[in-house]
């Protein structure tokens, strides 16, 4: 599968990384959206000199910051009926504004940042932060810090794994585990935070 995108980079280039970055942090949408492994991908056509690292790197950050944009906007245009509406079918508990609110004005800045490395996560929580009236530089601040990482190293492994794809598949794997565990420490610490909120009633 991986070649089949290194072909479609190779042969797309910079408009698709573009694309693909923006759709992949779009709320509901990116969830169908392979953005990592496009990503990384681009990585491993950069380093067989077809596009370059620096420019790669800022379309796809150019990207990210329309699609995260996108979702902070959808939460606070639509507000949390929205996530209510979809929390089911993206496996994101439905939750009242009051609490989420309470959660982003002490937890905000922290799961903003952890959730950018979380795929299914970092189309989310944007739309869940834009509902809870997260602040819009608090949040993209924090958003920033994550995806500029992310993005760095998903492209840094495609260029020092180059062409061992065998690498690169498992690399991603590997990824995929640390954003599992990332995930669940967000849903623990929702948890947490909901039942000690409940005890001080």
């Amino acid at each position: 599968m991986l070649e089949r995108w290194l072909s479609a980079v190779s042969a797309y280039g910079y408009p698709l990384l573009f694309v693909t970055a923006a759709a992949e942090h779009a709320f509901v949408v990116g969830l169908a959206v392979p953005g990592d492994v496009i990503v990384t991908a681009a990585g491993v056509v950069a380093a067989r000199g077809l596009l370059r690292l620096d420019t790669s790197l800022g379309v796809v950050l150019a990207g990210v910051v329309v699609g995260v944009n996108a979702s902070y906007l959808v939460g606070r245009r639509l507000g949390v009926g929205v996530v209510e509406r979809w929390g089911l079918r993206l496996g994101v508990p439905a939750a009242d504004l009051a609490s989420l609110e309470q959660h982003f004005a002490t937890e905000g800045a922290r799961t903003v940042l952890l959730a950018s490395f979380v795929a299914g996560l970092k189309n989310v929580v944007p739309a869940l932060a834009g509902a809870s009236r997260m602040p819009w530089r608090r949040f993209f601040g924090w958003s920033a810090v994550g995806f500029t990482l992310r993005a760095a190293l998903e492209l840094g492994l495609g260029w020092v794994l180059g062409d061992n794809l065998d690498a690169v598949a498992h690399a991603l794997r590997e990824l995929g585990w640390f954003g599992l565990a990332l995930a669940a420490g967000l849903v623990a610490l929702w948890i947490a935070r909901r039942v000690r909120a409940r005890r001080r009633r």
